[in-house]
Parts: structure tokens; C-alpha cells; sequence
């Protein structure tokens, strides 16, 4: 998956850009590394397009140096073709944080 140092507010993470229409199974893993504070639990988001679908939750072992891995995280969800899924940040992350997130979508029809 991949690793962004410190992002800012609304950065994708990962990204399916434009998959085939059709209905998806997709899981998304979400960590933090580094030195961590609140503002870093729970920062991540699935988005389709603008729309929020969910806020993943990431709280455990927040600390000032630790770990924290959450996932993966499932969701179902028709897509149209066109529009692309993506995880963000909620809130720019604490300056010295590393944030890694992976997505796989598995078409299901």
C-alpha cells in the first residue's frame, strides 16, 4: 500500500480511479506510524466522488511514538463507471506521521 508523510486536509491516499460499473466488494487498510497525536485517530475517509461514505476509525495505540492498523474496513457498493473512490484525510495529519493505506476492489457481478 502506500505511505504519505504528514498529509494535509482532504489528501487522497489511495485511489480506484474510474473501475468498471458494477457492484464491488471494497476493503481498505489504514495505519499511522510515527509520532502520533488525536487529531491522527480516526482521519481517514472513504469517499465516492465528493460524497462521504464512512469515516474509518484508527484509534488504537495512538501515542506520542507509536503504531496504529486498522482493517480492513468492507464495504459493498454499485459503482457507475465514472466516478472514483478514493481515501482521504478528514483533517491535515500531525507534522511527523506517516500514514499508509490500502484498497482493493473486487468486482462481484
Amino acid at each position: 500500500g502506500a505511505k504519505t508523510a504528514a498529509p494535509g486536509l482532504g489528501v487522497a491516499l489511495a485511489t480506484l480511479t474510474t473501475p468498471q460499473a458494477g457492484y464491488y466488494r471494497i476493503e481498505v487498510w489504514a495505519g499511522l506510524s510515527g509520532t502520533l497525536a488525536a487529531v491522527d485517530a480516526s482521519n481517514f475517509e472513504l469517499r465516492y466522488g465528493a460524497s462521504v461514505i464512512a469515516v474509518l476509525a484508527n484509534s488504537g495505540a495512538i501515542s506520542a511514538s507509536g503504531n496504529a492498523d486498522a482493517g480492513p474496513f468492507t464495504f459493498y457498493k454499485n459503482l457507475d463507471g465514472a466516478t472514483t473512490v478514493t481515501v482521504n484525510t478528514t483533517a491535515a495529519a500531525t507534522a511527523s506521521s506517516v500514514y499508509h493505506c490500502t484498497m482493493i476492489a473486487t468486482k462481484l457481478d
